[in-house]
């Protein structure tokens, strides 16, 4: 069984937000006299801090593998299967990811443009399908992942991103020289 935790991801924040208002709305409420809005309140902001402590990981077994978040303890996500890999593969996958906070006028509008970087997961089956398993944010974890599953499932790896820096590194010294 592989389970790699990713660890906090802030993927919940927004809604954390929202709830821990609503619970100090209904908070306040149960002050003033309803002792069932007091209650309501509570469980609310209790549910508020698990989402800010929430955790994403991805866990497999047995041909089956699930992206989960972790929330107080209990993991939710829906578990898919997959054949025997053949091969698994980590590669970089870069998005632009641009917002404009207006219509168009005349003025300037500001905007926000972001370059957005995983590593993904990939395995490759005998049929040459492939899957991905996992996006992570994070470059170590998702190496460590790719030597993981190599090496329980005994298959070759491919680290796409590592010949990349590798490549650019060599670029930097001949431009040097």
């Amino acid at each position: 069984m592989i389970d790699v935790s990713e660890g906090r991801t802030g993927n919940y924040f927004v809604y954390g937000v929202g709830v821990i208002i609503a619970s100090f709305i209904l908070i306040g409420f149960g002050l003033s006299g309803g002792m069932t809005f007091l209650l309501l309140g509570l469980s609310l902001f209790v549910l508020s801090v698990l989402m800010f402590l929430a955790t994403n990981g991805l866990e497999m077994t047995n041909g089956k593998y699930r992206k989960y978040s972790k929330l107080g303890g209990v993991k939710i996500g829906k578990w898919h299967s997959f054949r025997y890999p053949e091969s698994v593969l980590l590669r970089m996958h870069a998005e632009n990811a641009s917002k404009n906070f207006g219509v168009m006028t005349i003025t300037y509008m500001p905007s926000l443009n972001t370059k957005v970087i995983s590593y993904d997961i990939v395995i490759t089956d005998e049929l040459q399908k492939k899957t991905p398993l996992y996006e992570f944010i994070d470059y170590k974890i998702a190496k460590k992942t790719l030597r993981l599953i190599s090496k329980i499932y005994e298959v070759p790896r491919e680290n796409k991103v590592a010949e990349k820096l590798m490549e650019n590194k060599l670029k930097r010294r001949s431009r040097r020289r």
